[in-house]
C-alpha cells in the first residue's frame, strides 16, 4: 500500500486533538467560565469535560467559550462548546484515524480504537481483514462516512475489532497466545502496543 492520504479536515481539527500540554490552558478556561457563572468544578467534572472535548483543538474550545460567554446566561455543557461541529466532521476525523491505522498495522493485530462507533463500521463492512484488502478510494470514503453517520448515536458498539492473528489462534487452540488489542487515539496515534507470545515450537 502507498503512503497515506487524508481528506481535508475542518479548520477546528486541523491542530489535530488536544495534548497533555493543553490541559492546563484547558482546566482555566473552564476555571474562568466557572468563576463567572458561578460553576463549582470537580476534577471528575473537568475529567468528563476533556475526555468528550479532546478531539478538537485548544483554540476552538477557547473561541466558543468567549462566544458563550457573551451571549449565555449559564454554564456550557460539553455539546455548547462543540459549537459548528457536525456529525459529518466527525465522520471524517474518523475516517481518517481508520485510514492511519490501516496503513501502520494490516490486518494482523487486533484493533481497539477509543472511537467505538469505528467498530460498528469495521463489522458492517465485514471486518478488518476484508476492510485492508479494500482499496481506500474517494468510494470506499464515502461508504464509510455514511455507515458512521448512521450508527454514531447507537449506544452499543463492539469492544475492539479482531485481526488475523487472533482469528487464525483460536482457531488453532492457541488462545493463551492471543495478544491484546492494539489501541488507537482518534488521531491514529498508537496508545498501546500488546506484548507478544512466542507460539511454541513443533
Amino acid at each position: 500500500m502507498g503512503a497515506p492520504t487524508f481528506s481535508a479536515l475542518p479548520h477546528y481539527f486541523k491542530g489535530g486533538i488536544m495534548k497533555e500540554s493543553d490541559r492546563k490552558q484547558f482546566i482555566e478556561i473552564l476555571g474562568m467560565m466557572g468563576e463567572i457563572y458561578n460553576q463549582d468544578l470537580s476534577e471528575l467534572k473537568i475529567k468528563a469535560y476533556w475526555e468528550v472535548l479532546k478531539d478538537l483543538d485548544i483554540e476552538v474550545i477557547s473561541n466558543n467559550a468567549t462566544k458563550h460567554l457573551k451571549t449565555e446566561k449559564f454554564f456550557p455543557r460539553p455539546s455548547e462548546l462543540r459549537l459548528n461541529v457536525s456529525d459529518s466532521d466527525v465522520a471524517l476525523l474518523a475516517y481518517n484515524t481508520l485510514y492511519s491505522a490501516i496503513n501502520q498495522f494490516g490486518y494482523y493485530d487486533s484493533v481497539k480504537f477509543d472511537d467505538p462507533v469505528i467498530h460498528s463500521v469495521i463489522e458492517l463492512m465485514g471486518g478488518w481483514m476484508k476492510i485492508y484488502e479494500q482499496e481506500q478510494d474517494q468510494w470506499f470514503e464515502k461508504q464509510f462516512i455514511s455507515m458512521y453517520k448512521a450508527l454514531q448515536h447507537k449506544k452499543e458498539h463492539p469492544e475492539y475489532i479482531k485481526g488475523f492473528f487472533e482469528i487464525d489462534n483460536s482457531l488453532r487452540g492457541y488462545d493463551e497466545f492471543i495478544p491484546s488489542p492494539v489501541l488507537i487515539g482518534k488521531d491514529g496515534k498508537v496508545l498501546e502496543l500488546p506484548e507478544r507470545k512466542l507460539l511454541p515450537e513443533k
